[in-house]
């Protein structure tokens, strides 16, 4: 039999090599920490802005300059106000803010003084993009990730086959929380009287009110709670049941959305802006466009204010 064969290998060369080793794979770690870091540190910030009017700048190492929709504020930088001018923040928290009197104001003072509130909720980073991006015109969103979702909103793959001229501010399928809305319309028909109506699956008429208005108020609670969880809303004109509006349907949101929405109980633009934001997110869109009504009507100043209002009226209301 022939002896077998063995290799040695030198003590300090295995030592050297493991050493060198060890260095390459502690000096990656170090060095994927550090632009880890680095990143997080460029990409973070404490404000975004939502909305401004008048005289509104940034103070910064590099000088002041005008800051507008969607500018990020850091934590060593300032906002100065002057005169009349007015800027509208949502905090990295997703809480909003807004700063309406002249002055300096470091933003690292805002946030500390910002009062914290436990149940709001944060609306996540992709959709302040998206919300910003609508509101600025600036950004554009990959409508193609969101085809379904964008199809449902603007309307488009609704293929009516009767010309129905009434037409209710809301989509097809509606979710709606457990409160009292106003419903309005849009209607071709003048000096006329409507009629809503309520129906529920079984076709029977649970609540009616008749109005001159293009606009009538429904109490979902009782209504969900005696005749259940799907209900169906028309309108038509009183006299002329041929003008009419097809049929909406209104569907109780679930009871675990309505409980971590979280929505700020301000009555301040900003924090109606955010609420928006948060209900536009959870396809709460009745409830959306009416709290960025109220941010528009507050602040009438602020465009973005107004572009974010008519951008989600036009969608529900199927205008392109």
């Amino acid at each position: 039999m022939k002896p077998s064969h063995t290799f040695s290998v030198n003590p300090i060369i295995l030592k050297f090599t493991t050493m060198k080793t060890m260095y390459k794979f502690c000096l990656t770690i170090i060095l994927g920490i550090g632009i880890a870091s680095f990143s997080v540190a460029q990409n973070s910030y404490v404000f975004k802005v939502l909305g401004t009017s008048g005289s509104v700048k940034k103070h910064s190492a590099s000088g002041d300059a005008a800051i507008g929709a969607g500018a990020k504020l850091q934590g060593d930088e300032s906002i100065i106000i002057e005169g009349t001018g007015y800027c509208g923040l949502i905090h990295s928290s997703g809480k909003g803010f807004e700063v309406k009197k002249p002055g300096i104001y470091a933003v690292s003072d805002l946030a500390k003084n910002l009062a914290s509130n436990n149940k709001q909720s944060k609306v996540s980073d992709r959709y302040v993009s998206y919300v910003m991006g609508q509101l600025t015109k600036e950004e554009a969103e990959d409508i193609s990730a969101n085809y379904r979702k964008h199809m449902e909103v603007t309307g488009s793959v609704e293929r009516a086959s009767t010309n129905y001229r009434i037409k209710l501010i809301a989509l097809t399928n509606n979710e709606v929380q457990q409160k009292a809305y106003t419903i309005s319309w849009t209607s071709n028909s003048k000096d006329s009287d409507y009629l809503l109506e309520v129906h529920n699956l079984f076709n029977e008429n649970v609540f009616t009110a008749k109005t001159k208005e293009n606009s009538a108020a429904v109490d979902f609670a009782p209504l969900f709670e005696k005749h259940g969880k799907n209900l169906i809303v028309s309108v038509k004109v009183v006299g002329h049941p041929e003008i009419k509006s097809k049929d909406y349907n209104f569907k109780l949101a679930p009871e675990a959305l309505s409980n971590e929405l979280g929505l700020s109980s301000e009555k301040s633009p900003a924090a109606s802006m955010v609420n928006g934001m948060i209900c536009e997110e959870n396809n709460l869109y009745i409830d959306a466009l009416a709290y960025y009504k109220e941010a528009a009507s507050q602040e009438a100043d602020v465009q973005e204010y107004k572009n974010a209002y008519d951008g989600l009226l036009k969608r529900l209301s199927g205008v392109k």
